[in-house]
């Protein structure tokens, strides 16, 4: 078998917060999909891109991402949002389950990971995101604004000012929106840390990783690993067929 960025990757790296799903007969199993997935996508995987709790995300030839990942919450959160252009939150272009493996694959769209000069304000999003009531009245008024504006008070309580901070009260709207478009689809997402949120060319916050959510489940179709020796059983068939 040759190796590829793919078959390295898998065999070599891991999500740091893996549990059982991804063990080393796992690993071994996933590497024989390459090419199944190479079809799926119509693209190779070409850059390793990095790891996360419950996954690992690669670079494609097309312009997009791959990310494999054991978390069977974003992965149907992500089969809800297929095809769905939403303003902040990653377009997503397929999703599929590695046979019967506990492993699937999200196709996204790529965008720039967000500064960690960001990441108290990603916390404070969170902690007000978190709660209850801030978070029902938001979903209720259905209005950023509002909400922008809910989230203000809540800093009021924290040594944190939008207007101290360049790019906060964009991000903080745009975030914020995110939140009540994954909402609006009956998605409840929580996990909002800075690593999980990037910035497209335009300059546009999406949120990228949608794991540990709860929402309506969709179905995810299944796609088979390349079967050994096909080649050449096809070579043996046109010979047979040919005389």
């Amino acid at each position: 078998m040759a190796k590829t960025i793919f078959k390295t990757t898998v065999k070599v790296e891991k999500p740091y917060g893996s549990n059982s799903q991804w063990t080393e007969c796992t690993k071994d199993k996933i590497v024989k999909f390459e090419d199944a997935i190479q079809k799926r996508t119509k693209a190779s995987v070409v850059e390793f891109l990095g790891s996360g709790s419950r996954g690992i995300a690669f670079a494609l030839s097309n312009g997009n991402v791959l990310k494999l990942t054991d978390d069977k919450t974003e992965a149907s959160a992500s089969a809800v949002l297929k095809g769905r252009k939403l303003k902040n939150i990653i377009e997503i272009y397929d999703v599929f389950q590695l046979g019967k493996l506990p492993i699937y694959g999200v196709v996204q769209e790529k965008v720039k990971p967000l500064s960690d000069k960001f990441e108290q304000l990603c916390n404070e999003i969170f902690a007000f995101w978190c709660s209850t009531d801030s978070r029902e009245n938001a979903i209720k008024s259905n209005s950023v604004d509002k909400t922008l504006d809910s989230f203000r008070t809540a800093l009021s309580y924290v040594n944190l000012k939008l207007s101290k901070l360049a790019g906060g009260t964009v991000l903080a709207k745009q975030l914020l929106n995110g939140l009540l478009e994954l909402a609006a689809n009956n998605i409840a997402f929580i996990d909002v840390v800075y690593r999980n949120v990037g910035k497209t060319s335009d300059g546009v916050v999406k949120i990228f990783d949608i794991g540990y959510s709860k929402g309506p489940k969709a179905s995810i179709p299944a796609i088979k690993e390349a079967k050994q020796f096909t080649g050449f059983k096809l070579w043996v068939e046109r010979i047979i067929t040919n005389g």
